[in-house]
């Protein structure tokens, strides 16, 4: 009985050793094809992409109020002036052209970003290859639109600074003032290369194939970033249109049903794919906001409905996004 239940042990050991072998063996494979799946992903992103960098100069606003004046003040409320911060507006930022600008470079912002994908260096974007003609046309024009703005600014600059000289008083500096307000104001824009240099590959391969490797495992943190962008704007937008189909009296959400359309022409472009699930969700709200009547929106059971789907998705979209990967990249690594 002894021998029969050393060997019924022995046997129920090897069995348990051989499941844990053949979960580790699957938890490996699990990982693998993860790991292969993505670098095909960053391989797409990388062979479909160019970086692009965009640069405004812009017109300084407000400055600092020198210390002497912050001294004085702090004298008077028995404070101690290193405590204490100041700045004041030298240019009105509610003047016309100055808004004008100010809605240009939002623009130029806006347009920017819509095109692109986020990459893991600061101020440099992704944006695809087949639309660089385009990029490129627009940018022009926004460049000749900052300069006649900035033009015109120039012609109204000496009734600017005459305002602010009446409105600062004794603060008031003319060296705050750029000389030429025309030269300050200007964009520009570049292909920055990402990849390590062709002559690196002659000259020590070595070390072109380690930064190679680098540039890979950035193109892979692009991809998990282009899928957080995506689900934290969907989420928004979501969050948005059904609070409001909640509001009673809020009107039919055509604005928000455009953003909508253009977060989904937006995502058809420059998505990867790599997420199915945000790709389920993604078609799932495109069938839903497609689907909007708008004779039958004011309807109580038809709004409850539309926005019990919503509130699922936002769902979905809070365990996607808590799901995502936190990685921080060293560029030195």
């Amino acid at each position: 009985d002894r021998r029969a239940a050393r060997r019924s042990a022995s046997s129920g050991h090897a069995l348990h050793s051989s499941h844990s072998s053949r979960s580790s063996l699957f938890t490996l494979f699990t990982l693998f094809t993860k790991a292969a799946t993505m670098t095909n992903f960053a391989d797409k992103l990388q062979n479909r992409s160019t970086a692009v960098r965009v640069r405004i100069t812009w017109l300084r606003l407000s400055c600092a109020v020198d210390r002497n004046t912050v001294q004085a003040f702090a004298d008077t409320q028995a404070a101690q002036a290193d405590s204490l911060r100041a700045t004041k507006t030298i240019i009105d930022r509610k003047h016309p052209i100055v808004k004008a600008l100010t809605a240009t470079r939002n623009e130029i912002q806006a347009y920017w970003h819509g095109m692109s994908l986020p990459y893991v260096e600061n101020g440099v974007r992704l944006i695809n290859r087949d639309t660089l003609a385009e990029f490129t046309e627009r940018m022009n024009e926004f460049k000749t639109q900052l300069a006649e703005q900035g033009d015109a600014l120039a012609a109204e600059f000496d009734s600017i600074i005459a305002t602010a000289r009446e409105s600062l008083g004794s603060m008031f500096d003319a060296n705050d003032y750029p000389r030429n307000v025309a030269e300050s104001i200007s964009l520009s824009w570049d292909f920055p290369s990402i990849s390590p240099p062709n002559y690196l590959r002659q000259l020590d391969p070595e070390l072109y194939a380690a930064e190679q490797s680098k540039v890979q495992r950035r193109f892979e943190e692009a991809v998990e970033m282009a899928e957080t962008m995506f689900a934290t704007d969907f989420a928004k937008l979501v969050e948005d249109l059904s609070s409001r189909l909640t509001d009673d009296n809020a009107r039919f959400p055509q604005r928000k049903l455009d953003q909508i359309k253009a977060f989904m022409d937006r995502f058809r472009t420059l998505s990867v794919g790599s997420s199915s699930q945000l790709d389920a969700l993604v078609s799932d709200l495109d069938k839903l906001s497609s689907g909007v009547d708008k004779l039958n929106v004011k309807d109580d059971a038809y709004r409850e409905s539309l926005v019990k789907k919503l509130d699922t998705m936002g769902n979905d979209l809070g365990e996607l996004i808590e799901k995502r990967p936190t990685r921080r990249l060293r560029l030195n690594d």
